[in-house]
C-alpha cells in the first residue's frame, strides 16, 4: 500500500508542476500581447488627438 500511495504521489507531482509552469508561462505570454495591444491602441490615439489639435491650433492662427 505504501509503494502504491508512493508512486502516486510522484506522478501527481511530476504532472502537476509542468502543467503549472506551462500555465504560467501562457498567462504571462497572454499577458504580453494584451500591454502590447494597449500600447498600441494607445499611442494610436494620442497621435490622432494631437493631429487634431495641431489642426485647430493652425485654424485658429489663421
Amino acid at each position: 500500500m505504501r509503494l502504491r500511495t508512493n508512486i502516486f504521489l510522484w506522478v501527481a507531482l511530476a504532472s502537476v508542476v509542468p502543467l503549472t509552469a506551462l500555465a504560467l508561462g501562457a498567462l504571462a505570454y497572454s499577458e504580453l500581447l494584451y500591454r502590447r495591444g494597449i500600447e498600441r491602441e494607445i499611442a494610436s490615439t494620442l497621435g490622432a488627438v494631437v493631429a487634431e489639435m495641431d489642426r485647430r491650433l493652425l485654424f485658429e492662427r489663421e
